[in-house]
């Protein structure tokens, strides 16, 4: 239940820090004429809108030397405006210079950078709006301005794959069906430590013996071990998995970007691909598992499982597998995890067809590894060390 505590309280923290600890600027007029004073006004005005429009807070202060703005602590970046900036600003020949100066050892430098160039972008657009006025009038031309300054604009409209206009919050579901996709590997990590010690750890800790003299069958001992370890799996791998989901929504709001969007259809295919996931997961470590000679090995193999789990499901967050060259494509359909991600991707994105397919592929490769574990489970293997097993095969 950790990430279901640690990974909110980590969204937390960083959406506090971006709504209470705000982006500091220091203005310093070294032009100091009329103008620039009234720009400086403008600027700050700018900075604070376009810090707000990113749901941050922005603190500027006006100091009076360069050299003392940029001895300041807790500064994030400095604004300087150089001699000739007004005479420059009101000329239609010129170009009018701002300086910045970004902390490089500040966390939050890059933030303000990014605002501080918004603010430019503000107030470069109503100034040559203003100087576009001015032509038209000495022209004697009546023109839109905007006709002028953007003779060219983008109309953009959503659609999805097939060519059908994208339902509504469809950008939304697509972010939040990557995002889940990604968690999914939240559920590998606690279904593979339990696999490996209900095997492993029972052959080392000399407790194998006491089920094996029971009168239950080999497959009954190995499915309910299987299907124990599935299920804590799943419990874990759900309280990961919402615990991801509370950080991502947090994230996403104190960064402004992509919002997350759960609909009743998504949360069950979700729910459902979590409870495959974790028994494939098993159903992959468990052959590896049977054939390892010692807790070091299983825990090695895991390890590896793991690592496959990771890239699979983190190339899933920020690329689409479907479009992958076939060569690599087709292989990957062969690992479990990677039919668990297009499952959630083609019913987010209304190809049903795909996802019954996948869905299919992700059941025949679990039940397909289950028997390969079924026919590699011998007794022997786990009452006997290594060197009097390979003496008894002999």
């Amino acid at each position: 239940m950790l990430p279901l505590l640690s990974l909110p309280m980590l969204g937390l923290v960083t959406l506090a820090v971006y709504k209470t600890q705000p982006l500091s600027f220091a203005i310093v007029d070294g032009d100091n004429s009329n103008l620039s004073k009234t720009v400086l006004s403008t600027l700050s005005q700018y900075i604070s809108l376009a810090a707000q429009s990113s749901g941050q807070k922005a603190s500027i202060s006006i100091e009076g030397s360069l050299s003392i703005a940029l001895k300041s602590f807790g500064l994030d970046y400095v604004i300087y405006i150089p001699p000739g900036f007004g005479k420059n600003y009101s000329s239609l020949e010129r170009v009018a210079y701002l300086e910045g100066y970004k902390r490089a050892d500040s966390a939050r430098a890059d933030a303000a950078q990014s605002v501080f160039y918004n603010a430019v972008n503000y107030l470069s657009s109503f100034l040559s709006t203003q100087r576009t006025e001015l032509l038209l009038h000495y022209a004697n031309i009546s023109a839109p301005v905007e006709a002028i300054l953007n003779p060219v604009e983008v109309v953009q409209s959503f659609y999805v794959s097939g060519g059908s206009p994208a339902p509504p919050n469809a950008e939304e579901l697509s972010y939040t069906a990557r995002m889940l996709a990604f968690a999914l590997f939240f559920v590998t990590t606690p279904a593979l430590t339990y696999m490996v010690d209900s095997i492993m750890g029972e052959k080392e800790r000399k407790t194998i013996e006491s089920l094996l003299s029971l009168p239950i069958s080999k497959k009954s001992l190995l499915g309910g071990k299987i299907i124990a370890s599935s299920a804590i799996g799943i419990i874990a791998g759900a309280a990961d998995v919402l615990g991801v989901i509370i950080y991502f929504y947090l994230i996403s709001v104190a960064y402004g970007s992509g919002t997350v969007f759960l609909s009743p259809g998504l949360i069950a295919v979700h729910s459902f691909d979590v409870a495959l996931t974790a028994f494939a997961t098993c159903a992959i470590v468990s052959p590896l598992i049977i054939s390892a000679r010692s807790s070091r090995g299983a825990n090695t193999t895991a390890a590896s499982v793991t690592g496959l789990a990771m890239v699979i499901f983190f190339f899933a967050l920020f690329a689409d597998i479907s479009r992958l060259p076939p060569y690599i494509y087709y292989p990957l359909l062969l690992v479990p995890y990677t039919n668990g991600i297009m499952v959630l991707i083609n019913y987010v994105q209304g190809s049903y067809s795909l996802f019954v397919l996948h869905l299919s592929l992700l059941l025949v490769e679990s039940v397909a590894l289950y028997i390969v574990a079924f026919k590699l489970f011998k007794e022997e293997s786990l009452l006997l060390p290594f060197s009097e097993e390979k003496q008894s095969s002999l």
